[in-house]
């Protein structure tokens, strides 16, 4: 177990000093041990172990020994580091996710390195003599000197002696044989980047679907519901509004005349259509240009500092992040990171994955210094999978933190709602006392029963 917290914690935990001590670790290998043997005599001498097991046991069983370290760290790195970021957006530790996470995905590494220590301790026959003395403490091993008498062997009992301790070694490796085989096997499952196993999804370029049932319904989203979403949004569907200025006809004309219509949270829908077009692009490529399109839009509507929200730019810029509960900003926000990572991964586009980073980024800056809690989740989604795709770590530890706030303080959109009726829903505005209604009445990781609105679970 030690090996496997030295391996672990070199593998994952971030600490200076890292990479030098895991260097002063692996080099020790390079110390002869009949350099250790007479200073480590002295030393259980002092503590009066001498004489005794513990000289055999402690140091191999409870002092790790720097190769297991190096080795248990090496099956560490093959283990995907989403697993752990899941566990810490589940609220654990870092021993939590040691114990639930690695060491079971680890177990066979572990056997082999027990395995292994205890067939070197067991055939290690210089130490045995050096610290057992006394007869009636002496191991099987030592017991063998037995059998030779001063004038004359006797062989036959030397050589059944022998045999029989090889029995334990025999018996731990039968135990031990399946994952010996499985830890030897593992060390050779790299990917080609030399850093270890990875969770990979298949490019969706890749996958064909030709079955009778998924087919039809593929080609009916790609060529019926997109393009009508896009049409609605457009606003070119008679009777139908969309309330969406950002993909409109219309937007030239809006962003001179700061014209706003509809919710709220229309900056949603935009996302979401992206996001359908995005995984559709592959099976229908005629619909790169009018993605592209609505890309550079949404490049045009961003500020230097970021911030993406068209209510909020063309309404009210002076209250963007004012309001918290009805303004969905952050909502909206998760919907178009999901977006751009869709962009990103299934059609190699990264325009709005670009534009994406620099609201994530204005979005830590922000929240990481002072306390925000989102109306509607989603936002969190959009943080991981970005985080995901680009490997910014402040992108994982941004996602729990707003998590983690909800419910902290019932009264928090109580106290940080401004007074407004009717400005966003017509009247029908968000109850900022219901804190069932808005999933803040208690912490999120102590919640046993989904409530209320359901999409806001997530």
């Amino acid at each position: 177990m030690t090996a496997t917290m030295g391996g672990y914690a070199f593998a994952r935990l971030r600490f200076r000093g890292n990479k030098l001590l895991f260097t002063l670790c692996v080099g020790s290998m390079l110390l002869p041990s009949m350099v250790t043997l007479i200073p480590l005599l002295l030393v259980w001498a002092k503590l009066g172990l001498v004489n005794t097991y513990w000289p055999l046991i402690l140091p191999h069983f409870c002092g790790g020994g720097a190769f297991n370290i190096f080795l248990i760290r090496q099956f560490v790195q093959t283990v995907p580091r989403e697993l752990d970021e899941a566990a810490t957006i589940d609220g654990c530790g870092y021993f939590r996710i040691l114990i639930y996470i690695i060491v079971p995905a680890i177990k066979s590494a572990m056997i082999v390195v027990g395995l292994l220590k205890f067939i070197e301790l067991w055939n290690n026959l210089l130490q045995q003599v050096i610290y057992i003395a006394h007869r009636e403490n002496y191991t099987l091993a030592l017991r063998l000197n037995i059998f030779k008498g001063s004038f004359n062997d006797d062989w036959s009992s030397i050589m059944c002696a022998t045999c029989l301790s090889f029995i334990p070694g025999i018996v731990f490796y039968l135990i031990g044989q399946r994952y010996f085989v499985e830890g030897i096997v593992m060390t050779g499952m790299k990917d080609s980047g030399g850093s270890g196993m990875r969770i990979r999804g298949i490019p969706l370029s890749k996958v064909r679907i030709t079955d009778a049932f998924w087919s039809p319904r593929r080609r009916l989203m790609t060529d019926v519901t997109i393009p009508n979403m896009e049409r609605i949004l457009r606003d070119e569907v008679p009777g139908r509004r969309s309330s969406t200025p950002s993909v409109t006809s219309a937007w030239p004309r809006r962003e001179k005349s700061g014209e706003f219509y509809g919710m709220v949270f229309q900056d949603s829908d935009v996302a979401r259509w992206l996001e359908a077009a995005a995984y559709s692009l592959p099976l229908k490529p005629a619909l790169e240009e009018r993605v592209d399109e609505v890309v550079a839009l949404i490049g045009r509507c961003q500020p230097p500092d970021g911030y993406l929200n068209t209510y909020f730019t063309v309404q009210e810029p002076q209250n963007r992040w004012a309001n918290l509960l009805e303004g969905h900003e952050l909502y909206s926000v998760g919907h178009m990171l999901e977006a751009s990572v869709a962009l990103h991964e299934a059609a190699g586009k990264d325009a709005l994955l670009r534009i994406c980073i620099r609201l994530a980024d204005h979005i830590c800056e922000k929240f990481m210094q002072e306390e925000g809690i989102p109306g509607r989740q989603e936002i969190e989604i959009g943080l991981l999978r970005l985080r995901h795709a680009i490997g910014n770590a402040r992108y994982r530890d941004m996602a729990p933190r707003l998590l983690d706030q909800r419910g902290q303080n019932p009264g928090w959109f109580l106290r940080y709602t401004p007074k407004r009726p009717g400005v966003h829903y017509g009247g029908d505005d968000i109850q900022a006392e219901d804190t069932i209604y808005n999933q803040s009445d208690v912490p999120l990781r102590e919640r046993t029963v989904a409530r209320r609105h359901a999409v806001r679970h997530g």
